[in-house]
């Protein structure tokens, strides 16, 4: 069996063609997110809530703790989306 010397690290991106307050209510609304990202959730993302994401179809769950992460995600996204539109 491998050891593993350093903490797994994984990196995804992504292109998406909506407004961006429709994506931003997709990560944090999870009547959304379930349709295409996890399968269950404890609740609504926002800052300074703990809340349990379920994949239901690998037995898979974790535990979020979003602290102030939701304000700057809608920033950075309205920066890139007004940044993609410049162009």
């Amino acid at each position: 069996m491998a050891t593993l010397n350093q903490t797994p690290v994984v990196k995804a991106e992504m292109l998406i063609r909506k407004p961006v307050e429709e994506v931003f209510k997709a990560f944090i609304d999870p009547a959304v997110t379930v349709k295409f990202w996890f399968t269950k959730s404890s609740g609504r993302l926002g800052a300074g809530k703990h809340i349990r994401w379920d994949w239901e179809m690998y037995g898979v769950s974790d535990n979020i703790n979003s602290l102030a992460m939701v304000e700057i995600i809608y920033k950075r996204m309205y920066r890139l989306t007004r940044a993609a539109w410049r162009i």
